[in-house]
């Protein structure tokens, strides 16, 4: 599949990562810093009620976005934040909520261990989307 990222965007596409797992944090911010230049982790939140204040606080274009949390759960978190326009890409280790992302507008779904040419799609879907 062609990816096509503009190689001279100017414009970050500010994110916000929600996870309550450390490596999994670590690994998709990773991913991000490596791959795309045009993006930019605004923070981190490692559970819902931060997520949630992550999101109020800095009005992110996308989010990605845990499902099983501690506190919660993923759509706790957009049921919260639904008054805000943000795109959402669930990461996850779980397939059972995929029939939910249509309810939710949710762009995309990855599961873990997310893998970069997934989440290159992805980032595609949220940048067309952008794009219409």
């Amino acid at each position: 599949m062609d990816y096509s990222f503009p190689k001279d965007f100017t414009t970050k596409l500010n994110v916000v990562i929600i996870d309550d797992e450390s490596s999994a944090r670590n690994v998709l911010s990773n991913l991000l810093i490596k791959n795309f230049q045009f993006i930019e982790i605004v923070t981190i939140a490692v559970n819902c009620q931060s997520g949630i204040d992550s999101i109020i606080k800095y009005n992110p274009e996308l989010v990605f976005l845990d499902i099983e949390m501690p506190d919660g759960t993923g759509f706790d978190v957009l049921n919260k934040t639904k008054f805000l326009k943000f795109d959402t890409i669930l990461t996850t280790a779980y397939e059972q909520y995929s029939n939910l992302i249509h309810d939710y507008s949710i762009i995309d779904y990855l599961l873990k261990p997310i893998i970069v040419s997934e989440l290159r799609s992805s980032i595609q879907k949220v940048f067309t989307k952008r794009l219409v």
